[in-house]
């Protein structure tokens, strides 16, 4: 992305502030929610452009324990944002499942990986800072929100001009809607919903 195409502060934050697909969050067996290093690097891709941000990591700090090797490596991710440098630094952390050399590989790997995305998530709730969001019960985090396909038909309805368009869209759209999860269904039509009311004040309005 070259500098006449790069998003402007606005279009960032406003790609910055979504949610979360839910099919992209993982549990480790902890029970701790988290992300692929791999969709964050996909995030920064789309939000800043592939030139747009770059990554410079320190030396990794080694200790080594009885049964584990535990890896620390700091990581500075530097956005290219307008005319603008945004820095964000911070530790990643890997721990090897025991003292064979592949699990050492697999302990520095994770540690690079932990700090990159440990930097990204301080940029908004869709680079994982949602994830961190307190929720009581089994209520559902407001930063986790529908999956890839409910996000981009969503994203279809907001370009919706008429009433005749949002009508000759959901008819074309059904079979696709009808085999969503039952929580995508929900926002889908609630998204057409609201943009039909919003479409049908406008007309409205003199």
């Amino acid at each position: 992305m070259n500098d006449e195409r790069r998003r402007t502060t606005t279009e960032i934050e406003a790609l910055l502030n979504r949610a979360i697909p839910a099919e992209v969050i993982r549990r480790n067996p902890k029970g701790m929610d988290y992300v692929d290093g791999y969709y964050v690097i996909m995030r920064l891709n789309e939000v800043f452009g592939h030139d747009g941000w770059t990554t410079r990591y320190g030396a990794p700090v080694i200790r080594e324990g009885e049964k584990r090797t535990i890896v620390y490596v700091e990581c500075k991710l530097s956005i290219h944002a307008e005319r603008d440098i945004l820095t964000r630094c911070d530790i990643g952390v890997g721990i090897s499942a025991n003292l064979s050399v592949d699990s050492f590989e697999t302990a520095i790997k994770g540690a690079y990986t932990d700090a990159l995305k440990r930097c990204a998530r301080t940029l908004g709730p869709v680079m994982g800072l949602a994830l961190y969001e307190h929720v009581e019960g089994s209520e559902k985090r407001e930063g986790v929100g529908a999956s890839f396909e409910a996000q981009a038909l969503i994203a279809e309805i907001a370009t919706l001009a008429t009433m005749d368009d949002c009508k000759a869209w959901a008819l074309s759209n059904k079979p696709v809607i009808t085999a969503l999860s039952k929580d995508d269904v929900s926002a889908v039509r609630g998204a057409l919903d609201a943009r039909m009311t919003a479409v049908k004040v406008t007309v409205a309005t003199p």
